[in-house]
């Protein structure tokens, strides 16, 4: 799953938006290199859109984040009456886009380096429960009244709008708080989540199929929240303290037995005996024979 993050202060800033109604048959035109992020929020009907390779189908209470300077398109025609709200918004620091199946795996470089500085971390998609979606609902009908009432007295003369921007932030930084991901006080506080997940690796490290996700149910918190959580009580990844284990592992069996390397890969949680070595001698400076043969 693909989540994008942004460092703050300073935060994301509301650009403008609206909302768009499609009968069946339409299709969403083609839009080339906005310098904008783009959030497209469905209330009802469907949607189709591709940005890169990425293709989405978006169904009621769906919700997603376009990126800046990439072409994004309607890859097929909508079958019902669609709904649907819009809104531009962009920061001025960096950003970076994440992937939970390669980004965090071994990664520490999600985290700041910019003392107290905190991440906002949004899903690229994602369903909202219906209570959830009604309140995004809410903000987004508030904004685009504010964008109409501008419009409408444009042509004071000295009109001033520092109001309505101000209110347009407020309600813009409402939404993030909706979407965003939070490390709610129920999923547990750090130092025992990071107990729970160490003592199951401790004891599971052999299990070739451990992911991040499945730490994450044990823990009985999010993905990110836990990285957040290893990275604050051992300043690693879950994965670096799996490999931990499993190379001090691998020693006992190399000092204890003659089982042959691919074994030992096999019985420490390694998908091979190359793969196995390869990282054996990353962390210990030697090949598993080598270190066989100078302990012995």
């Amino acid at each position: 799953m693909k989540y994008i993050s942004f460092y703050t202060p300073p935060y994301p800033f509301f650009q403008y938006s609206g909302d768009a109604l499609f009968r069946s048959g339409d299709i969403h035109g083609a839009r080339n290199s906005l310098p904008h992020f783009d959030i497209i929020f469905v209330e009802y009907g469907e949607l189709y859109l591709k940005e890169r390779e990425d293709s989405y189908h978006l169904k009621k209470n769906d919700m997603l984040i376009l990126s800046p300077h990439q072409k994004h398109y309607g890859y097929k025609r909508c079958h019902c009456e669609t709904y649907f709200h819009w809104l531009h918004f962009n920061t001025t620091e960096d950003y970076k886009f994440l992937d939970m199946a390669k980004s965090y795996l071994d990664d520490a470089t999600v985290y700041s380096k910019v003392e107290n500085a905190e991440q906002i971390i949004i899903p690229v998609f994602q369903s909202l429960k219906q209570e959830q979606a009604i309140k995004v609902i809410q903000i987004m009908e508030r904004l685009e009244t504010i964008s109409i009432n501008k419009k409408l007295s444009s042509f004071l003369i000295n009109q001033s709008n520092s109001n309505s921007k101000v209110m347009e932030q407020k309600h813009f930084f409402e939404l993030l708080s909706l979407i965003a991901i939070h490390e709610r006080k129920e999923q547990g506080s750090s130092k025992k989540i990071a107990a729970i997940v160490t003592k199951y690796l401790e004891t599971n490290y052999a299990d070739a199929e451990i992911s991040l996700e499945k730490l994450a149910k044990i823990a009985n918190c999010h993905p990110i929240h836990l990285i957040r959580c290893f990275n604050h009580e051992y300043g690693l990844t879950p994965f670096k303290v799996l490999i931990g284990f499993r190379i001090q592992n691998a020693k006992e069996f190399l000092l204890t037995t003659d089982l042959p390397i691919e074994r030992i890969a096999e019985l420490v949680g390694f998908s091979s005996g190359s793969y196995f070595s390869k990282v054996f001698k990353k962390h210990t400076g030697v090949t598993p024979k080598g270190f066989r043969q100078n302990e012995r």
